[in-house]
């Protein structure tokens, strides 16, 4: 879906760079990645929403994100 999103039209007209976005990509992907790694590890123990709330990796990604955002604008 994010590949979608920055692929449409609409993206353009929302950001200054919107190339820029792509480089949020590798971090959402390891993000997802590294959770599907815990889960089947067991480590995941609560819901994956409540996990990333509390996990310090997440919250970085979330920062690295904001930044790409930011950039993109």
């Amino acid at each position: 879906m994010y590949c979608l999103y920055i692929a449409s039209p609409e993206v353009s007209t929302l950001y200054s760079r919107p190339y820029v976005l792509w480089l949020g990509l590798p971090v959402f992907l390891f993000w997802i990645c590294r959770l599907w790694l815990l889960a089947g590890r067991g480590e995941v123990q609560e819901d994956p929403v409540v996990f990333a709330l509390n996990d310090r990796v997440s919250f970085a990604v979330g920062a690295a994100m904001g930044i790409v955002i930011l950039v993109a604008a």
